[in-house]
């Protein structure tokens, strides 16, 4: 009846959370994974400092994914849900 369409659209929401939630965890866990690791560098010069620098933009880039999901699993960006 009239609440059946609303109940299925929070249903999809709900699975798209927990979807979510799972991509998070998973994301989480490997970015715990990587900051555990102590920087060494093995020899130290140029080539060495600018591989570093690239690990580290790319660290930069999952935070800014992390930041979207956090507005995903908050509701704020609703399309994408």
């Amino acid at each position: 009846g009239v609440f059946s369409e609303p109940l299925k659209e929070t249903l999809v929401m709900v699975q798209q959370l927990d979807k979510n939630m799972s991509n998070l965890r998973t994301w989480l866990s490997r970015i715990e994974g990587e900051l555990s690791k102590p920087v060494v560098y093995s020899i130290c010069h140029g080539d060495e400092i600018q591989r570093k620098l690239a690990e580290q933009q790319v660290r930069s880039t999952d935070h800014l994914h992390s930041e979207h999901m956090g507005s995903v699993l908050l509701g704020q960006d609703k399309k994408s849900l």
